[in-house]
């Protein structure tokens, strides 16, 4: 189905279909799996955990763990060698080291992300504002930055309004001329008129 035409890459105009398809899965996709709140709320801790590191390198804390790799990447964000250090092997025993840490704050972030002690989380909309606000105020000033946070995400079908490769899928008619996707699939027209889904919550450490 793919072709290479006037320097660009063209679909034929039968697997308009298998595009469809495509485009369509995807956005349920990220919406069912990456973008589902328990994910969200995972990646919330771990985040959390490089805050309350990069906060404590900075303040000086005596750390037993070896944060080396972290603190040169903090340092000089183009330091590749320090970077490559940085996998999943040395950050899962990073994390499994902080479980003995004087600090409270990370000791407990790691313990949540270890043990999959996943947060609570609520639709960050004004019908909630009252109960997030409570939330809020159980927490100390300290403990607010780290145990709290508010995420949006956005997703959408497809747009074709970018100027960066990729942003266009181009089909290419029977008759030899090049059209977009938008042009020639009713589906996607109206999925992208329909506009772009957003779903904004909260999150915060259950107690």
């Amino acid at each position: 189905m793919l072709y290479i035409k006037n320097d660009q890459v063209v679909f034929k105009v039968s697997g308009i279909h298998a595009i469809e398809n495509y485009l369509i899965a995807r956005y349920h996709m990220y919406w069912q799996v990456y973008y589902h709140p328990v994910a969200r709320a995972y990646e919330v801790t771990l985040e959390k955990i490089y805050k309350r590191v990069k906060d404590l390198l900075v303040s000086g804390f005596p750390f037993n763990s070896n944060v080396e790799p972290l603190q040169r990447v903090i340092n000089d964000p183009s330091n590749l060698d320090s970077y490559i250090e940085i996998d999943d092997f040395y950050i899962n025993g990073l994390i499994s080291s902080f479980i003995k840490s004087e600090d409270s704050i990370l000791k407990s972030l790691a313990n949540d992300f270890l043990n999959r002690r996943i947060w609570g989380y609520l639709n960050d909309t004004e019908e909630n504002q009252e109960k997030i606000n409570e939330i809020k105020k159980s927490y100390s000033k300290e403990e607010l930055k780290y145990y709290t946070s508010h995420r949006t995400v956005h997703n959408s079908t497809y747009n074709d309004d970018g100027e960066g490769f990729g942003d266009k899928i181009y089909i290419l008619l029977d008759n030899g001329k090049i059209s977009t996707l938008k042009e020639q699939s009713k589906i996607i027209e109206s999925l992208m008129l329909s506009g772009t889904k957003a779903d904004p919550k909260f999150f915060y450490r259950k107690k």
